[in-house]
């Protein structure tokens, strides 16, 4: 669950196919396919998750909110 909610919060492409298909001669024959790039942008909820997964964030300081927020931004850049 932990990397599903890191996919969501960093955003994704995934690969979208649609196929379509027509009769011939009484059975379907693909006759053309289409694959697509379809981009899933960052979701914030996501991110919040994460944050109140790692600690309290309501307790935090400015400053160390700033500092989370940074260390969360490296962290989602590396992977």
């Amino acid at each position: 669950m932990q990397k599903a909610l890191m996919k969501l919060a960093k955003g994704y492409t995934a690969k979208e196919t649609v196929n379509e298909y027509a009769e011939e001669d009484g059975k379907l024959v693909l006759k053309r396919r289409k694959v697509t790039a379809k981009h899933v942008p960052p979701d914030a909820a996501a991110a919040k998750l994460l944050v109140e997964k790692e600690g309290a964030a309501d307790a935090m300081s400015e400053e160390e909110l700033l500092s989370e927020h940074q260390r969360l931004k490296r962290l989602l850049d590396e992977k």
